[in-house]
């Protein structure tokens, strides 16, 4: 299982780069979507693993990982959401735009980087 997660995540962190590149601020905003949404299917099927706890055979999530894996969700959900509402509320805005996009990227990688760390255990 622990095989399955792991190619699992490297197929969606793939997925990712392969996409062709985003021209439009609109379009870069819809692509840092498209990966949260890869990653977050792979932090849903860890946290859908039975807890690690006695008599619990692997494959299991740590409680302490899960933790980790929702706080790393909820601050690239928020920062992809802010950017997507930014780029669409505020298109004069280039300066913003560029940050609120940063800022998603930025919270994105993280957000895989915990996956990457804690469900794949490189």
């Amino acid at each position: 299982m622990r095989a399955l997660i792991a190619s699992t995540l490297a197929l969606c962190l793939l997925s990712a780069c392969t996409v062709v590149e985003a021209e439009t601020p609109a379009q870069k905003a819809f692509a840092l979507s498209s990966e949260y949404a890869a990653a977050l299917t792979v932090a849903e099927g860890y946290e859908a693993l039975p807890r690690c706890t006695a008599g619990v055979e692997t494959p299991c999530s740590d409680p302490d990982t899960v933790e980790r894996i929702r706080k790393a969700d909820k601050l690239a959900y928020a920062a992809v959401s802010a950017a997507q509402n930014f780029v669409r509320d505020h298109p004069g805005d280039k300066a913003g735009i560029v940050g609120a996009l940063a800022a998603a990227n930025l919270a994105l990688s993280e957000f895989r980087a915990v996956l990457s760390d804690k469900v794949t255990g490189d």
